[in-house]
């Protein structure tokens, strides 16, 4: 049997006869014919013919032969020209489907002569490459080549042409290179060459075909990426990827070997796959590899697997079915669920603690999904509020519903601001109805819940009834309020009646006391000229004197004369200065209004604030040197009195027994106003008094 290089290289065994041969071949027919016909005619002229009786019998024999001879020319002539055209149409159509087959291709055709340049025109190379026919033909074809694979080219055609080399599988040349497409691009064809012989074994021509492989090779490249990144993630997979061919595991990755406790792959290649199952197991899991085999698909389901120490693994396990190596294999992915069940575990005791947490309580709990505004609520909602149905009934329309009209818009404002604004915690007071009509006043507390994207998902939360607690308060303010008021009373009630007894003490004791001094005086000038009775007169003026100015300071004390006479300006100048003379610390005052007329609460208020602030200053600051100013800037009355002391403690402001504080405050708070005492350590204490001022307090121009 010949080989098919031999086959496909030695000459045709039937090729078209030439035109010599043809002719030749009548030659010897003819000659052959000349030859017999001798004798035949002898026998037959001979044996039926008369030569005496037929005249020109030899012009006759020549007639004869010379029909003869014309019909068998005719004959063989015919029957030659008939076997030509059948040839030559046969080679038409040969050539015909060899030129529509070039051109219906989608690949590159091309023929070469035996030195291998191109000599006549190449459709599909000038429709692949743009060349023309003067670009490509000789070796210009070459142009299109990518300069780097052009030697290759060229030194492969050379041994080619000369016949140095052979094709390298028998049947064909075949090399790869880049060529330049007419947009530019280069593209990757393989070339597929064959000689044409003839039949002294001489090249004849070069016919060949350029196939694209560009596609080819990117998606070569791209399932060698696949496979790279299949194995890297196979690799790198937290989860145990194993294969196994037969019931043998051919394949396991590290995070199969570490969840295994398997002391190398070498231990794991080559094991029963069932026998990495717990036994209560074995049988579900040899079912479902018949199942793999047989090309079914098999849920995914939780295993327990049996590690190289012995202990045991919860795994979720799911199975697939490919081909390896031509032999059915199944691919194995294994998770580790051990974290996960103990998760669930813990989610289980959590919302059973949930459940009776929220049987305990007397809140009223809701968890609001807000993907299907559909709210949970525990059954304290029916018992306070007599409310009962499906979450998906009771969802947030039905809750935004019951809330009080007052309070509605700025409880939607509140929530939608906690929600949208990425908030943990919302809390809010509203009044929320009953089904009797009633309102109930609730504190809202609620958790929110983001879901993956950071975004509010859900809100867990409790209301509760606070509608005793708000009466309580409510009382307690309104006692509050009549006790704040009561203590104005009496504070109002105190100071008339400081003014009342200041004023007695000055009139009533003072003129007492001064008629007295005159009489004295005026029997001191009538006694006799003895000196002990003069003497004793002195005592007694000196002593009459000093009870005038004791009944002076006393009145002064109870309510100075200058408050009521020339305002509180004038009031706090002359404290100023009694509070220097009496303790030596320097005390200044300043106003930005001297006119400043104001009401006899106002006056009186901020008068014994200044004077209580001085006695606590005398008593505890440890101060050589204090400030008053008392301002208005067309605002509120603003007293502030600073000394450079110690600087008053938060504990001491704070300090329930500090009586002096709290009496300050209360009367600031009286006026509608506020008390502010800093202090800092070293740096002195600071006492900040604002009241409203009203209308006539006001700077005039």
């Amino acid at each position: 049997m010949s080989s098919a290089s031999s086959v496909l290289h030695r000459p045709p065994a039937k090729r078209p006869a030439r035109p010599w041969r043809g002719a030749l071949r009548i030659a010897v027919i003819y000659f052959a014919f000349a030859i017999a016909w001798i004798p035949l005619a002898n026998f037959l002229f001979g044996r039926f013919v008369d030569e005496a009786r037929v005249p020109y019998l030899e012009i006759i024999e020549y007639i004869a032969f010379a029909l003869g001879s014309g019909v068998l020319l005719y004959v063989l002539v015919v029957r030659f020209a008939r076997q030509r055209a059948v040839i030559e149409d046969a080679l038409r159509r040969n050539e015909r489907r060899y030129r529509s087959l070039v051109l219906a291709t989608a690949q590159v055709t091309w023929r070469g002569e035996p030195n291998g340049e191109i000599a006549e025109e190449q459709p599909t190379w000038e429709a692949f490459t743009g060349q023309t026919f003067a670009q490509y033909r000789g070796w210009g074809w070459l142009d299109a080549i990518h300069p780097d694979d052009r030697p290759i080219i060229s030194e492969r055609w050379r041994k080619a042409v000369s016949r140095e080399s052979r094709p390298p599988n028998d049947r064909f040349y075949e090399i790869e290179y880049r060529v330049r497409r007419r947009d530019g691009v280069y593209r990757n064809l393989v070339a597929r060459t064959v000689p044409v012989l003839d039949p002294e074994n001489r090249v004849q021509e070069w016919v060949g075909i350029c196939f694209d492989m560009t596609e080819q090779k990117q998606q070569e490249a791209q399932l060698r990426d696949s496979e790279e990144r299949y194995r890297n993630l196979v690799d790198i997979a937290p989860d145990m990827i194993f294969v196994h061919q037969q019931g043998r595991i051919i394949f396991m990755n590290p995070a199969g070997l570490r969840m295994l406790r398997a002391p190398s792959l070498e231990a794991v290649i080559g094991r029963n796959a069932i026998d990495l199952a717990h036994a209560d197991f074995r049988d579900i899991i040899h079912e479902r590899i018949r199942q793999t085999a047989s090309g079914l698909k098999v849920p995914t389901m939780e295993q327990r697997l049996v590690r190289f120490d012995g202990t045991l693994v919860e795994v979720e396990v799911g199975a697939t079915g490919f081909v390896f190596h031509g032999q059915p294999a199944v691919q194995v992915v294994a998770r580790d669920i051990t974290a996960r069940l103990r998760a669930q575990e813990e989610l289980r005791a959590s919302e059973t603690r949930f459940h009776l947490v929220t049987r305990a309580t007397t809140d009223v709990v809701y968890d609001w999904d807000m993907a299907t505004n559909a709210i949970w609520w525990n059954e304290n909602l029916r018992i306070q509020f007599g409310y009962e149905g499906k979450p998906e009934e009771l969802g947030i329309a039905f809750w935004t519903s019951l809330i009080h009209p007052e309070d509605a818009a700025r409880i939607e404002v509140s929530l939608s601001v906690a929600v949208t604004g990425g908030k943990k915690f919302w809390a809010d007071e509203y009044r929320f109805r009953r089904t009797d009509g009633s309102y109930a006043n609730v504190l809202d507390r609620g958790y929110l819940v983001p879901d993956a994207t950071g975004k509010a998902a859900r809100m867990i939360g409790a209301m509760m009834d606070i509608t005793d607690r708000k009466q309580t308060e409510q009382r307690l303010r309104d006692s509050r309020e009549q006790l704040r008021a009561l203590t104005g009373h009496l504070e109002r009630i105190r100071e008339e009646e400081r003014t009342r007894i200041a004023r007695e003490i000055h009139d009533e004791l003072g003129q007492a006391l001064t008629g007295l001094k005159m009489d004295l005086s005026w029997f001191a000038a009538r006694l006799p000229n003895q000196p002990s009775l003069a003497d004793k007169s002195v005592s007694m003026l000196k002593l009459i004197d000093s009870t005038v100015h004791a009944v002076r300071r006393l009145s002064t004390e109870l309510r100075p004369a200058i408050l009521d006479n020339l305002g509180l300006i004038p009031a706090i100048e002359w404290l100023a200065q009694e509070f220097q003379k009496r303790t030596g610390v320097t005390c200044e005052f300043t106003t930005d209004n001297e006119e400043l007329t104001l009401d006899d609460q106002r006056t009186t208020a901020l008068f014994r604030i200044c004077q209580e602030a001085l006695t606590n200053v005398t008593r505890y600051a440890q101060a050589n040197a204090v400030q008053i100013s008392l301002t208005t800037d067309g605002g509120p009355i603003t007293l502030r009195i600073h000394d450079n002391g110690r600087g008053i403690t938060e504990a001491e402001t704070r300090g329930t027994k500090s009586f002096g504080l709290l009496g300050m405050r209360e009367r600031a708070r009286l006026l509608g106003g506020t008390l502010e005492i800093r202090g800092e350590n070293g740096a002195g204490t600071t006492l900040t008094v604002r009241v409203p001022a009203p209308q006539a307090a006001l700077p005039t121009a």
